[in-house]
This record gives C-alpha cells, sequence and structure tokens, in this order.
C-alpha cells in the first residue's frame, strides 16, 4: 500500500507528544514567557543585569528550540513528498525526517557560532549576550505557529499553496523580530546605520539562503 502520513503511528505519536509537552511546559512558564516578550521590546542594561534565567527555563528554551527544528523538518517533508514524489517506505520516510531534523540543528548551530564569532570581534561582551539569549528565545518561539499549521496539513485537509503561504509569513515575521533586535542592541546608539544591513544580510540572509541551496540539494538526493 502507499505511504499515507496519516496512518503512520510514529510521526502521529511524535505529533502527539509534542503537543502535550508543548502544552505543558507553555503552561508552567507563562509568567516566563509574558517576561520575555516584555523585555523583548523594553530590553535594557539594567533589565539584563536585574532579569536572570533559571536553569528550567533555559531547559525549556532548548526544547522549544529542538521543536521548531522538528516543526520546520516536518513541514519541510510534507512539502517535499507532495512536490517531489519518491521513497514510499515508512522507514524511509523517517530516515528523511531524521535527516532534515539535523540539518536544521546543523544551521542554528553553525549560524550562532558565525554570529558569535563576529559580535566577539566587533561588540562588547553584553551585547553579545544579550544578542545570543534574544537568537535562543527567537528560535524557540517559531515553533509554536509552525505547530498548527503542521497539524492542519496532516490532519485536516489544509491545501498546501496555504500551508507554504503562511510558513513564509511566519519566518519572515521572525526575520523582522530579529532584525528589530539586531537594531536595538548593536545599532541603536552611535554606529552607521548602514553597517545593520551588512551585518543582517552576512549573518542572516545569506546563511538562510545557502542553506535552503543545501537542504533542496539533499532532499533531491534523499527522493530519488
Amino acid at each position: 500500500m502507499p505511504y499515507n502520513l496519516q496512518s503512520d503511528d510514529f510521526i502521529t505519536a511524535t505529533l502527539y507528544a509534542t503537543v502535550l509537552i508543548a502544552i505543558v511546559a507553555i503552561a508552567q512558564s507563562r509568567d516566563f514567557l509574558h517576561r520575555e516578550f516584555k523585555l523583548f521590546f523594553r530590553d535594557t542594561r539594567r533589565d539584563f543585569e536585574y532579569y536572570t534565567e533559571t536553569a528550567v527555563e533555559v531547559r525549556f528554551q532548548f526544547f522549544l528550540g529542538f521543536h521548531t527544528c522538528l516543526m520546520l523538518a516536518l513541514a519541510t517533508f510534507l512539502f517535499s513528498t507532495h512536490y517531489l514524489p519518491g521513497k514510499t517506505t515508512s522507514t524511509a520516510q523517517h530516515n528523511f525526517i531524521l535527516i532534515l531534523v539535523g540539518c536544521y540543528i546543523g544551521y542554528f548551530v553553525i549560524k550562532s557560532l558565525l554570529q558569535a564569532l563576529v559580535g566577539w570581534v566587533y561588540f562588547e561582551p553584553q551585547e553579545n549576550r544579550r544578542w545570543q539569549k534574544s537568537q535562543l528565545f527567537l528560535m524557540a518561539i517559531e515553533g509554536l505557529p509552525l505547530l498548527p499549521i503542521v497539524l492542519l496539513l496532516c490532519y485536516f485537509s489544509m491545501t498546501f499553496k496555504a500551508a507554504i503561504v503562511l510558513t513564509v509569513m511566519v519566518v519572515i515575521f521572525v526575520k523582522i523580530l530579529t532584525f528589530y533586535r539586531c537594531y536595538s542592541i548593536f545599532f541603536r546608539k552611535n554606529r552607521p546605520y548602514l553597517q545593520i544591513f551588512l551585518y543582517f544580510c552576512t549573518l542572516e540572509i545569506v546563511p538562510l539562503l545557502a542553506f535552503y541551496g543545501i537542504l533542496a540539494h539533499v532532499i533531491t538526493v534523499l527522493r530519488v
């Protein structure tokens, strides 16, 4: 029989577990999320020194970061299987999803290392810590709006065109927040405004385009 995502017990169990864990984690960390959203638009040196994250809150963000990679991987998997039919065994599909998750984790890790290296050369240590904290928070929350998109696409017959549009809107919105945070931390005081576009394009847009070029090649190889 042809592979059907709706009847895949592995994917269904993964999504159920992800939803339940995310609900419990968010319910227990509502104060943290509220504080982080408030500080995101009102962050100052004093706020950074006064508010410190606990180990539980850091682990919560890393879990949501993994959740974001999983949602991006599942969305990529669904789009690729729809527009590029290929291997149809469940084992091949599971391996494909795991490889996609690994690709997204590698992308976020490499991008963070590059940004840390550039920040270490050009900016102050405190600014770099604030930026890394903001990047982790943005990566953590990016997967939350992607979860209903993936669920609707898997089990409620959402059209792929609508899902692609919504996914692109989520990614663009996160990039807008990233651009704002980059400006507020690094370039708000006494720095040329042109540098923010050079920094943002070099360390956000170019890595993103390069990653999706590599990802397209990986998908083509795996789906043949």
